[in-house]
Parts: structure tokens; sequence; C-alpha cells
């Protein structure tokens, strides 16, 4: 049997494609047992299926790193979580084979309530964990997610330029958290000495944004691409402060 080159190349273009489907419906998979297992989350050993020792939980504009922390969070939670009935992804963003962001939201038995989450997948040891999750509960609004671009702009001028004390004081609030490596930085002032590699004479970054969802009306989720040196993606959770004012609150990059 001749096979055609066509095919070939349509078959060759496939196999990343169903390769990444497999992935999502792995996550899914977590996701169910997660919901399965939110009877006995604060227990030592469900704690450690689902995350990792330096996974964060942000919730109310604080983090919470570690077993114990989380465990506590999920514990103020328990009523809620176990409300949750299904789940809906809005967005898979894939960075590499071992990290991936996740958009999408829990809805409650009665389908009266929506709990948005934003999850940084991470595999480890044959395993996906979530290395960061977020949950905010959505206030509907028609207005639109586009209101943030003129943030992200002012994000990427004042990066390109080398002035991070002036992106900082501008655009994050001042317990905002930044998040990268596993190590959490909190407020500005800590934020602005983090980020004094912008401080470099040939320092660039473009960033681009691939998801972005309007959660409450003063609450936005940002998944997006940065471009610099190399390539990664971020995510900025962006909260109106004040007349026309969005500012980060948390800031987290693969």
């Amino acid at each position: 049997m001749i096979i055609s080159k066509k095919l070939i190349v349509l078959i060759i273009s496939l196999v990343p494609f169903l390769a990444f489907s497999q992935v999502e419906k792995t996550l899914d998979k977590r996701k169910k047992a997660w919901i399965k297992d939110s009877k006995e989350l604060t227990l030592d050993q469900n704690i450690r299926d689902h995350y990792l020792k330096k996974s964060v939980i942000y919730v109310n504009e604080q983090a919470y790193q570690g077993y114990t922390s989380i465990s506590g969070q999920l514990a103020v939670r328990k009523s809620q979580i176990e409300e949750i009935k299904s789940f809906k992804t809005v967005e898979f963003i894939k960075h590499d084979e071992k990290n991936i962001f996740e958009i999408g939201y829990y809805e409650d038995r009665k389908k009266t309530e929506k709990q948005y989450y934003l999850i940084a997948w991470t595999k480890s040891k044959k395993q996906w964990y979530r290395e960061l999750e977020v949950l905010y509960p959505e206030i509907a609004t028609k207005q639109k997610p586009q209101i943030v671009d003129a943030a992200r702009k002012k994000w990427q001028k004042h990066s390109n330029a080398h002035q991070t004390a002036k992106l900082v004081s501008k655009l994050y609030s001042p317990t905002a958290v930044y998040l990268n490596n596993k190590k959490i930085t909190e407020g500005t002032d800590a934020i602005t000495k983090r980020y004094k590699y912008m401080n470099k004479p040939k320092w660039q970054i473009t960033l681009t944004p691939l998801k972005v969802v309007r959660v409450q009306p003063k609450l936005v989720y940002e998944i997006g691409q940065y471009q610099s040196s190399g390539k990664g993606h971020y995510l900025i959770l962006w909260q109106k402060k004040g007349i026309g004012k969005w500012k980060a609150i948390l800031d987290f990059n693969f």
C-alpha cells in the first residue's frame, strides 16, 4: 500500500494535537479526583495527592504556600467545595511538556454560583499537580476584558524603559504577590528589588495576551506569552483600584 506524502505530513501534524488532547483528559481526571477527595482534602495524604510541597493557593489577595497553609484554606472552604458538582474548562494553554495553564470554573449543585479557577499545572514524577491555584467567585458583568489592555501596554513600556520602580509603583497593588521558581515575593518594595534585572541596558520584553477573562467587574484573569531573551508564559491577576486604575495583585510565570 502506497501512502501519499500529504497523508504522512497530516498524520505527523496531528500527533502533537492528539498527545495534548490526552493530557487534557488526564487533567480532567485530576480535577474529578480533587472534587471526589474534597470531603477529606484537609487530610495530609489527600493534600499530597494534589499539591506539591511548595504549591500555592491564592484567594482574597492572599497567597498560602505549603501543605499546612493549603490544608487550612481548604478547611475554611470545605462546605463550599463539597457543593461543587461539575467543572468547565475555558482554556488550556501549554507552556511545555511539564507545565500547563488552565482557566475554568466550578459549578455548584444548583448551578447558581460559579467559582472561577486558574490552575498552573506541573508534572512531577509522572503525575500532574497544582503548582498554583487561584479561586474567585464569579460576579457577572457585561464589561469586556480588553479593559486591561492599557495597563498591559504601560507595563511593557516601563519595563522596556528600565523604569522598574515606576513600573511596580504604578501597576502593582501595595500587597501584590510575585511568584516565580516557587518563591513568594510580597509588596512593591520587594517586587521592585526582584525585578532589578529589568534595569539592564539590553533588556526588552513583549507581552502577548492569549486568554483574558473578566471574572468580576473589578477582577480579570490574564494568561499570555512573554518574549525577552527567551519565551515563556505569564499569569497576571488584574484588579481595579480606584477610578480606572488596573493593578496587578498576582504575577506568576513559567
